[in-house]
């Protein structure tokens, strides 16, 4: 048995991992592959798995919501088009917004 456990939360669940020296502990880092991790759980469990709704950024609350889909939702919307299109980049990042995902929550066809 290991001596010790580092326990990481992702946004798929917690993943534990042994070790007995930082040696080791690098090792198996270095081994896990978490992109085909998460897919296989994300294939195997998607109908059931409970997402959490992400939050804007603070003081942004009464700006912009993210709907369950993950989804940017304006609820303050700017007059000019090249306003509304940043308030929603600013919204995803750092994450990357895809075009569909900015017009849909822009209301701006791109």
């Amino acid at each position: 048995m290991a001596k010790y456990m580092a326990v990481v939360k992702t946004k798929f669940g917690e993943i534990i991992i042994n070790f007995e020296s930082i040696e080791e502990l690098k090792s198996n880092i270095e081994k896990l592959d978490i992109t085909a991790v998460s897919d296989i759980l994300w294939k195997k469990f998607e109908a059931v798995i409970i997402k959490e709704i992400r939050q804007p950024k603070p003081g942004f609350e009464e700006i912009y919501k993210f709907t369950p889909n993950g989804l940017v939702e304006l609820l303050n919307i700017p007059e000019a088009k090249a306003e509304t299109v940043a308030l929603v980049l600013f919204a995803y990042y750092p994450e990357a917004a895809t075009i569909e995902q900015i017009a849909l929550s822009s209301g701006i066809k791109i």
